[in-house]
């Protein structure tokens, strides 16, 4: 467990794609959104894994980014 590292979206200079898509992931996760989602069993498998636009969790990550552009 001492090689477990935690990392946050305050820890480095992250794009805000890049927040927009950790945070949507995370809501995806606790909303239980994943459980029903088709692309489950290659997201928890493959590193690599591209999510398609059709996913909950990048519909929401549109929503974020969106949420943030009109915070400027």
């Amino acid at each position: 467990m001492s090689d477990w590292k935690h990392i946050t979206m305050f820890d480095g200079p992250y794009s805000l794609d890049k927040q927009a898509e950790g945070i949507a992931i995370h809501q995806a996760i606790i909303g239980g959104y994943c459980d029903s989602c088709p692309f489950l069993p290659q997201c928890s498998a493959d590193g690599h894994f591209i999510f398609p636009v059709s996913a909950w969790c990048m519909r929401r990550k549109a929503q974020i980014l969106a949420d943030f552009q009109g915070q400027d």
